[in-house]
């Protein structure tokens, strides 16, 4: 695809793709979801665990990104900003997960379902560092806001989303790991 002076829309700045979309440049946002699918994915399946959902979720952030492109106010930030949005569907997920289901289930679910998983899972967050695990618990499994977290450890909510992060990150890795000796 090319853009209006003849370069491919893939070298475009994405804030010249983003103006492109917003006049009607048909192709453009396509290649906008193209650039970031994969990247968006890893953010999914690095909060919800399961691959079928994040790939959903991308879709469903790439279709709210659509709709909702024109507020963005500073089209150089459409990475953060698309990554956000693919962020807050994955979590919107799991808390719809939790009140519908409680956590156990909940926790199945994200883990693929497997009893042998789910069993993983808790030996996982037992091992986890008590300052990744409080936080990982009430933001998921309990469902409070990073603020209301934050209130609860006495951190700030920035503080509350890195804690989350290392949390998710050293979990994927116990449960990487104990995948490997299950084998």
């Amino acid at each position: 695809m090319r853009n209006k002076s003849g370069g491919p829309v893939e070298t475009r700045r994405d804030e010249d793709v983003v103006a492109a979309c917003l006049g009607g440049e048909n192709d453009a946002y396509a290649a906008l979801g193209k650039a970031y699918a994969k990247r968006l994915y890893a953010i999914c399946l690095d909060i919800v665990w399961n691959s079928d959902d994040a790939e959903d979720l991308v879709q469903e952030a790439l279709m709210k990104g659509f709709t909702e492109l024109p507020s963005l106010k500073d089209r150089s930030r459409f990475g953060s900003w698309i990554a956000a949005i693919a962020a807050n569907l994955s979590r919107d997920l799991l808390r719809k997960r939790m009140n519908e289901k409680g956590p156990v289930a909940a926790a199945a679910d994200c883990a693929d379902g497997s009893p042998e998983r789910l069993i993983d899972l808790r030996e996982a967050l037992r091992e986890l560092p008590e300052a990744h695990r409080a936080p990982l618990l009430l933001f998921y499994f309990d469902g409070h806001s990073a603020e209301s977290v934050g209130a609860v450890l006495g951190i700030s909510s920035g503080a509350v989303h890195q804690r989350l992060c290392r949390a998710r990150r050293e979990l994927r890795r116990l449960l990487e790991s104990k995948e490997v000796h299950n084998e």
